[in-house]
């Protein structure tokens, strides 16, 4: 059976910090996840820091912070991506893919980064219904 693993973008981390002062959801999003890693889930975690490409040449831009994450967790997926391609090279098991998970549409200049990129955006509910299709019930 397939299994999918969760990384958690620290940039990600980080706006759900700044956010849960003014948002309840964000809060109860950092409690869950908490929560996650103190039962000792598998297959969720968060991005380590030396989990990111080495030519870091994108400069924070406070013109466009938004932007400037979203290149973070473009990063983040294709460390991830160039990780996967490196087990495909060294072990028969080559299943791997690293997809980004979004809950609102993408921005033509995000468009425009993934495409040049290469990485696989999905939106976040049918991530979830492929997984229940995929997950038997117990």
């Amino acid at each position: 059976s397939q299994r999918f693993i969760v990384v958690i973008p620290l940039v990600v981390i980080d706006i759900l910090d700044e956010l849960k002062k003014e948002q309840r959801e964000a809060r109860d999003a950092i409690r869950w996840l908490e929560n996650q890693f103190r039962l000792g889930n598998r297959f969720i975690r968060t991005q380590a820091v030396h989990e990111r490409l080495s030519n870091q040449n994108k400069k924070k831009n406070n013109k466009n912070k938004d932007f400037f994450r979203f290149q973070e967790m473009i990063d983040c997926c294709l460390y991830f991506t160039q990780q996967s391609n490196l087990d495909k090279q060294t072990t028969s098991n080559s299943m791997s893919t690293v997809n980004l998970l979004f809950s609102r549409p993408l921005t033509n200049k995000e468009q425009q980064t993934i495409e040049k990129d290469g990485v696989i955006v999905q939106h976040i509910d049918d991530f979830h219904r492929r997984w229940k299709q995929l997950t038997p019930e117990k």
